[in-house]
């Protein structure tokens, strides 16, 4: 909600103060530098702007099909900017910011409208994307029980720890590994590692149900050989 209303106070800001109440004598310039569009031409077409814009800042707020109204703002932003770099950059307080600013506006203009796009990546990011390629010469697990108040503090919210008899359980793995490497790299890039794992086995309680989950709770990955 709140990029929202700040995507549309931009356009509103620009549409209406700017250039439908003339705050801006600047905007006048800029659209009067564009080739035909000199002296009351350039007003016509200011305040023709200045309405799309306002009518823009009724859209966003209106949340009526926000993928389009976002599309639609990416179209005409761009556009501008690329009608004022190509003929009113001498007229522009900071040009070589104009698009990199634009872009991050209309980032934030599209997560307005829904879009997921670097939650997605993260979520990514958190499942390693990367395939990896490592030769595992040796493994081996052991599982200990602890007595589960020392495991306790140890947990963040939301993960209740898995008991018996009054005990946690904490799983450990060490591995030998050869030629550690992202699989796109050739295998001369690969390191030898000792890697060491551990493991608290919790419950996940989600909003609506409770999930049973060995969970990963903290890892460790030491020494290269």
């Amino acid at each position: 909600m709140t990029a929202r209303w700040a995507v549309a106070a931009v356009w509103l800001v620009h549409g209406l103060y700017n250039k439908l109440l003339g705050g801006s004598p600047r905007h006048l310039a800029i659209v009067q530098a564009v080739p035909g569009l000199a002296g009351d031409r350039g007003r016509y077409a200011l305040l023709a702007v200045g309405g799309f814009e306002v009518a823009i800042a009724a859209w966003v707020l209106s949340r009526r099909a926000p993928k389009t109204c976002a599309a639609i703002q990416t179209a005409a932003l761009l556009s501008m900017n690329a009608v004022e770099l190509t003929y009113a950059r001498g007229l522009l307080m900071w040009p070589a910011g104009l698009v990199p600013l634009n872009i991050a506006f209309l980032a934030v203009a599209w997560m307005a409208a829904g879009w997921r796009g670097p939650a997605r990546m993260m979520a990514a990011l958190h499942r390693h994307p990367i395939a990896i390629d490592a030769h595992f010469d040796d493994c081996l697990t052991l599982v200990y029980a602890v007595p589960a108040a020392a495991l306790r503090a140890f947990l963040p919210p939301g993960l209740e720890l898995e008991t018996i008899d009054g005990n946690g359980f904490v799983a450990i793995a060490l591995v030998q590994t050869r030629g550690l490497r992202p699989s796109a790299l050739p295998a001369a890039a690969g390191r030898d590692f000792f890697l060491a794992g551990y493991r608290v086995f919790t419950r996940f309680h989600a909003p609506q149900d409770e999930r049973c989950a060995a969970c990963a709770f903290f890892a460790a990955t030491p020494t290269a050989g």
